[in-house]
């Protein structure tokens, strides 16, 4: 029995959950996840924004870089056309001979998809194509030619057709089979949608599209114009112009 005094001991309430005891609602579980889901959204929407401006610079950096050497290499080599040597007879018709003026020829024409894809062939001296070496392929003249063609190693995962723009070089050597044997062809261009080529009549002051095919436009141009329409490494179109300035040309006598 107990004592008749006896307290019994009290006994505490226990506090309902909720902000009393330091938990967390439905509610606020919630507005939190919505908070944190938003603010990564955010960060995602950043990020991908960033990313977005770093492949567009660099994409806009290698088109100028290409502009710089394509122009820089086409202008120069374009510069360096020979006066008085005429230009090698056809690969299929090596029996055929050009007149001493016949030093630039350049052809008008189309590409599969419509465009311009021009074509130019002329006698240079000293513009052989460097090795890594700094070693020169041929020294002397040489005969170049710029056409556009399509690569059937370059495959195009877009939906629109690109070809590469293709630099020969000649040596000037006899027999001609032996110069065409020893002649370097490569890509100097890829993802190219058009190539045009224009040259200025310094008798009509005049710019016209094909040079070289009868004897008033025999010798050199004034200037050589060109346009290369392309598509940059993101697909993006492009484009490339620049405009050499020949040798002062030799009058005929």
């Amino acid at each position: 029995m107990l004592p008749r005094d006896y307290q019994y001991p009290r006994v505490l309430s226990q506090p309902k959950y909720g902000a009393a005891q330091g938990a967390f609602t439905l509610v606020e579980v919630l507005i939190s996840l919505a908070i944190v889901g938003f603010m990564l959204s955010v960060a995602y929407g950043s990020v991908s924004s960033v990313i977005r401006s770093k492949n567009l610079l660099t994409d806009e950096q290698e088109v100028v870089r290409i502009e710089h050497v394509m122009v820089r290499r086409m202008v120069r080599e374009l510069q360096l056309s020979y006066l008085g040597v005429p230009r090698l007879p056809p690969r299929d018709d090596l029996e055929k001979r050009f007149h001493s003026t016949e030093n630039l020829f350049g052809e008008e024409k189309r590409l599969p998809n419509g465009r311009p894809g021009d074509e130019i062939t002329f006698i240079a001296l000293s513009a052989g194509q460097y090795f890594l070496d700094s070693r020169p392929t041929n020294n002397g003249l040489v005969q170049i030619s710029y056409r556009v063609l399509e690569d059937p190693e370059n495959e195009n995962p877009n939906d629109f057709p690109v070809y590469s723009l293709i630099r020969e070089e000649v040596p000037y050597i006899t027999p001609y089979e032996k110069a065409y044997e020893d002649a370097v062809r490569f890509p100097l261009l890829e993802n190219v949608e058009s190539f045009k080529l224009e040259y200025f009549d310094m008798k009509t002051q005049e710019w016209r599209r094909s040079w070289g095919e009868d004897d008033a436009h025999a010798e050199l141009p004034g200037m050589v114009r060109f346009t290369i329409d392309l598509r940059s490494p993101q697909g993006k179109p492009q484009q490339i112009t620049g405009t050499a300035a020949l040798r002062a040309r030799r009058i005929a006598r």
